[in-house]
């Protein structure tokens, strides 16, 4: 039977998770909502029809997204906006006084 929700429809993977993928360990609730963002970011994931939600990692780039996607879905919403007035009140780059 094939899986209930599968990216593998969009990126031409395989119905069933390979050996290498990792499994997520998230509520039921939650996977749907992380498995669409993964799914827009193009990350391979499979969940199952035993609950069970599957991604491939092949690299740290792809382990970032992913836990940034996982962080975002799940971290309360407090900690959501201190994160985002630190990156407000994060300064880019130094002024050097230079004037080009």
């Amino acid at each position: 039977m094939p899986p209930s929700f599968s990216t593998h429809s969009l990126l031409h993977l395989p119905s069933r998770p390979p050996e290498s993928a990792h499994r997520l360990t998230i509520d039921r609730t939650d996977r749907w909502t992380i498995a669409h963002r993964l799914q827009e970011l193009q990350i391979a994931c499979w969940c199952l029809e035993d609950g069970s939600c599957w991604v491939d990692i092949p690299n740290s780039t792809t382990a970032l997204l992913l836990r940034s996607v996982i962080h975002q879905i799940l971290a309360p919403r407090q900690e959501l906006i201190n994160w985002l007035e630190q990156c407000w009140g994060m300064q880019l780059w130094k002024n050097t006084g230079r004037q080009d």
